[in-house]
């Protein structure tokens, strides 16, 4: 392994490895002694070539791997290019530290790149002359940034937003810098904007469609983004097609089609990637007119013993480019080729997950499953607000993707919901249309009670039951300790409070709305229920007076049917506003705020009680409604106060409220039930009475 060339591998190598599904894995501290297995040579160290490497040393896949990376350091994080600027250092991006590599039997040669292919003699060479037999071969060259056809992009100060060393660039000319261009309004050209933002500049977007992220977005939700990137004093500018750059002075001028030029100290591309495909186009393999090298559903180029991944990979006609299918390729290919078993048993990648959850400027972007209308589709369901944005594409009745701009907080159930292909009612379409919720509130469930094969970090693809292993089989009891085991949140960061919720950790506050007249009422009806028990016991001679006096004004007749007709009526309005939750067909109106209008009610027929009664439990019938309806009250009054302090509490405490708000809510319901019927004889018997 010293030299500078490797002997191709044996003949019939291949072979035997198929015929021999037994042979026992031997792995020892250097790679160039491990004999008898056939070598997979990686071209490409970035993010997917990692995940490969990764999930073959998970699998012990019976290959020795030798791996080329262009960049002179190890693979590292590209969706978090920017937190960069934060260190000023990109050794925290790092996947992992070299010594993985060597301590898992890789030979890794980072800063020499393979630049020839030879299929004949199955041989690569790199740009430093080392040549290397395999066995099997795996694309993962990437992508390119695009840049699009215009005059000027190769002046001083114009940059590309794609490696550390261009981000490096950036900042270094930043520090004189005061202004930026970004061309592009997509996902990366809004995140080269949030980093020039970082940076101290004042920076504005060209974006030619005519809306920010338009492959992701329509235009209702697309607004919204836009006005919270303006908010964030970042200027938009979409229609603009910008046509040449040219040098004036010191600064770089920009001139869009039917405008004056508009002069930036620096302009940063960021429209787009070009898939890398030149290494495999010279070595006559199969491409896309369009770029991408041609895969089949194993991932196999038109060589069968090569293969191309991440976005050099076109399948289907498609390249993508997010990391999410990059990864679920890489796992594939992974699977393949440590299995033993025959081709029809193999794995196959049938369609990437295009799913994103971002936050940009302080708003959460997310999308999910079919969000493009790839398929067929019954209805667009949309539900807009002045701060949020949510839309489900339904088909047949059930969810099959969705789009979120701003807050939502059942999106964890919302995603597995996509991933599932669940059917929601009718009732539940338009309860979502008039209050933007699919489920109940009571419904939302902790990540512990979800399935094990619910997906939790959707860009990754890491499963609950994989979360549940690494927590039982490592020392991952914290949500940073289950990130670095199973790299869940490593991504875009959204899942990490739902592994909050899975380890026991502060998940956060939940928003209720109409909390505090919820409260207040609670808080007044728990007393008031105690007032009935206080009023019975003996008091003061010098109270009797007045208090008889009272008692008086209290039985007369005419009053007790006023007042009883009063709380009955108040009753069943209170009544008709608690169905605006249990009842499908009932919908209208914001939930929050009913649900403050109940406890209210229930306060009123309190005092309304009181005045009927005189403050007295009564005897036979009468003692057991008066004693079925203030229970009602009381547990009540427990119930709105736990619902409505839900949001202002956290840890154990915010727990524990979660667990027992819609216990109280069911007992809350169960000691309604014989009220009306006991309202009913209390009427016929007050009336018999009567007459």
């Amino acid at each position: 392994m010293s030299t500078t060339e490797l002997e191709p591998p044996r003949a019939g190598v291949l072979g035997t490895l198929r015929e021999s599904a037994t042979r026992i894995l031997v792995r020892r501290r250097d790679p160039a002694e491990v004999v008898d297995r056939p070598r997979l040579v990686v071209i490409g160290n970035g993010p997917v070539g990692h995940r490969l490497c990764r999930r073959l040393v998970e699998l012990e896949a019976f290959y020795e791997v030798v791996v080329f990376g262009e960049e002179p350091r190890v693979a590292y994080d590209r969706v978090h290019l920017t937190k960069m600027l934060e260190t000023g250092s990109a050794d925290s991006l790092e996947l992992s530290p070299r010594e993985w590599y060597d301590e898992s039997g890789i030979t890794l040669h980072t800063g020499d790149p393979v630049i020839e292919i030879d299929r004949n003699t199955r041989t690569v060479r790199s740009r430093e002359g080392l040549v290397v037999g395999y066995d099997r071969l795996v694309l993962c060259t990437g992508s390119n940034a695009f840049v699009p056809p215009i005059e000027g992009v190769d002046l001083p100060g114009v940059f590309v937003y794609r490696t550390t060393r261009d981000l490096e660039r950036i900042a270094a000319l930043a520090k004189s810098s005061s202004t930026a261009a970004v061309l592009g309004g997509g996902l990366l050209g809004l995140e080269a904007a949030a980093a020039l933002r970082d940076l101290g500049l004042q920076a504005e977007v060209f974006e030619r469609a005519p809306v920010l992220m338009p492959r992701q977005l329509d235009e209702p939700a697309a607004k919204l983004l836009q006005k919270s990137v303006e908010k964030a004093g970042i200027g938009v500018n979409v229609l603009e097609r910008v046509e040449s750059i040219r040098r004036a002075g010191k600064a770089l001028e920009l001139k869009c089609a039917g405008r004056k030029g508009r002069r930036f100290d620096m302009v940063v591309i960021s429209a787009g990637i070009k898939a890398r495909d030149e290494l495999a186009s010279s070595c006559g393999l199969k491409t896309r007119p369009g770029g991408g090298v041609i895969v089949d559903d194993h991932l196999r180029t038109s060589d069968d013993d090569i293969y191309a991944i991440g976005e050099c990979a076109a399948h289907r006609e498609t390249v993508y480019g997010l990391v999410a299918p990059g990864y679920q390729m890489a796992d594939t290919v992974a699977e393949n080729l440590a299995s033993s078993g025959p081709e029809s048993r193999w794995g196959t990648f049938e369609k990437g997950d295009l799913s994103t959850a971002l936050k940009f400027f302080g708003i959460d972007v997310v999308t999910l499953g079919d969000f493009l209308h790839d398929e067929e589709i019954d209805a667009d369901v949309v539900r807009s607000e002045d701060d949020a944005y949510r839309k489900l594409i339904m088909n047949r009745g059930r969810i099959v993707g969705a789009v979120s701009v701003g807050e939502w907080d059942e999106l964890a159930q919302v995603r597995t919901a996509v991933t599932k292909t669940r059917k929601i009612r009718s009732w539940q379409v338009e309860r979502f249309r008039t209050e933007g919720r699919i489920w109940d509130e009571d419904a939302v469930e902790r990540v512990a009670d979800w399935a094990d094969g619910a997906i939790v970090c959707s860009c990754i693809g890491v499963t609950k039951g994989t979360l549940c292993e690494a927590m039982a089989a490592k020392e991952c009891g914290t949500v940073e300790a289950l990130s670095a085991c199973t790299k869940a949140g490593t991504v875009c960061g959204s899942c990490r409070p739902l592994l909050a919720d899975l380890v026991g950790a502060p998940v956060g506050k939940v928003k209720v709305r109409g909390a505090v007249p919820l409260i207040a009422a609670s808080l007044l009806a728990v007393p008031m229920v105690g007032a009935v028990a206080a009023y019975e016991l003996p008091l003061p001679e010098s109270y009797m007076g007045t208090l008889a006096e009272w008692d008086r004004a209290l039985t007369d007749s005419g009053w007790k049917q006023a007042t009883g007709w009063t709380v009955a009526g108040v009753t069943a309005v209170s009544l008709l506003l608690s169905l605006r939750k249990r009842v499908s067909w009932v919908s209208w109106g914001d939930y929050g705020f009913w649900r403050a209008a109940h406890s209210l009610l229930g306060v009123l027929t309190l005092v309304g009680l009181f005045a009927h009664t005189g403050w007295r439990m009564g005897e036979n019938l009468n003692f057991w409604l008066m004693a079925t309806f203030l229970t009602t009250n009381f547990v009540g009054g427990f119930t709105g106060i736990l619902s409505g302090m839900e949001g202002k509490l956290s840890g154990e405490s915010a727990r524990l409220a979660r667990t027992w708000r819609p216990r109280l809510t069911w007992l809350h319901v169960l000691t309604f039930w014989p009220v009306p019927v006991l309202l009913v004889f209390h009427v016929i018997g007050a009336y018999w009475h009567i007459n």
